[in-house]
């Protein structure tokens, strides 16, 4: 879990050391090869190596799913669909969104379903359906609304500020934004 603090905190090489040790380690257990391998995806998705990412994320997803829990199948799931993304796949990106919005449904959660916001609500408009970008934003802005986990909640503003430059509205994206 310290290795996907130090992602998430920008310190890429420390995460990377030690994921790597986590892996190599062995004690952790299955919650901390599950974690170790989705933070080295991401790691492999913030430099573009696709082929590495798809391989880490979908063997984390994989083990995530066996354990049917949220917080060990979400997380490489958005990785998985925000690479997708990058990538120009935007009908995968926006399907496995779905697949994060419902298992976050399943237990009424906010904390893991965040980050879903924009990967869709950008997906979507790569699509060029600014309708279907905005009606993402509502959906999943009135589940992290409802729950109001502060960290979760910035997300929306910047969901909504990119369907609103993407509609020509500067000023009202900027004010989203602030």
């Amino acid at each position: 879990h310290l290795a996907h603090v130090q992602w998430c905190t920008g310190e890429w090489d420390a995460a990377g050391r030690t994921a790597r040790y986590a892996l190599a380690d062995g004690r952790g257990g299955l919650t901390t090869e599950i974690t170790a391998r989705y933070v080295l995806g991401y790691l492999a998705l913030g430099r573009g190596d696709w082929e590495e990412a798809a391989s880490l994320l979908g063997a984390a997803l994989a083990q995530g799913e066996q354990m049917a829990e949220l917080q060990r199948l979400s997380p490489p799931l958005w990785g998985l669909a925000e690479a997708a993304r990058c990538q120009g796949d935007q009908d995968t990106a926006i399907e496995l969104c779905e697949r994060g919005f419902s298992a976050s449904a399943e237990v009424s959660d906010a904390a893991y379903l965040f980050p879903y916001l924009l990967t869709g609500a950008r997906a979507h408009l790569a699509r060029g359906d600014t309708d279907a970008a905005a009606g993402w934003v509502d959906r999943v802005a009135a589940v992290l609304t409802a729950r109001s986990i502060p960290g979760t909640l910035p997300a929306i503003g910047h969901g909504r500020a990119l369907v609103l430059l993407a509609r020509g509205d500067e000023a009202a994206a900027v004010e989203a934004l602030e």
